[in-house]
């Protein structure tokens, strides 16, 4: 099963949006994609629902290795867990399988708080340099084609879902 239809309208409907704003860009020289620079025009969506993250950056749990189980949070309630095991939790959650957390959801939820993802679109995208993506937020970059010519690549900090109909290696 695909996570994603291969259809780029589609995809572009998954994420609020009904048109690209850019159907070319091209990046021709070293640039960081962050909260303040990008050569995209960013859609931000702002959900405290697990299950929205799971649909917008994570993987869907046919296709997840299994979630770490819920024992290893030895609580039956999250509040006196500290931050860096509720955000283990979360992404436990977003990029496994959900069902084995789905009964600390709430308890996830209501501690972790609202969380943003930024969605870049375009119908092409041309690499030929370096792009870094880096936030404190999940980045979502969909494009109908993704180019990479020579000296073209993508560095992640942080989170990235990448989704494109043609992926084309020109390097």
């Amino acid at each position: 099963m695909q996570r994603f239809s291969k259809n780029f309208s589609d995809r572009l409907a998954h994420y609020g949006l009904a048109q690209v704003a850019h159907d070319h860009i091209n990046i021709t020289s070293p640039i960081t994609i962050d909260d303040n620079n990008s050569p995209f025009a960013i859609k931000e969506i702002t959900t405290n629902c697990l299950d929205e993250l799971k649909s917008l950056i994570g993987t869907p749990n046919n296709q997840a290795n299994a979630a770490p189980s819920s024992e290893h949070l030895a609580l039956s309630s999250l509040a006196t867990i500290p931050d860096d095991k509720i955000y283990d939790a979360a992404t436990a959650y977003i990029f496994g399988d959900s069902s084995t957390l789905q009964h600390h959801k709430a308890a996830i939820e209501s501690k972790l708080g609202a969380r943003t993802v930024k969605v870049a679109s375009a119908g092409t995208v041309t690499i030929s340099s370096v792009v870094t993506f880096d936030s404190s937020n999940p980045y979502v970059l969909t494009a109908d084609t993704l180019i990479f010519e020579p000296g073209g690549q993508i560095v992640n900090v942080g989170v990235l879902t990448i989704n494109a109909s043609t992926i084309q290696n020109n390097a």
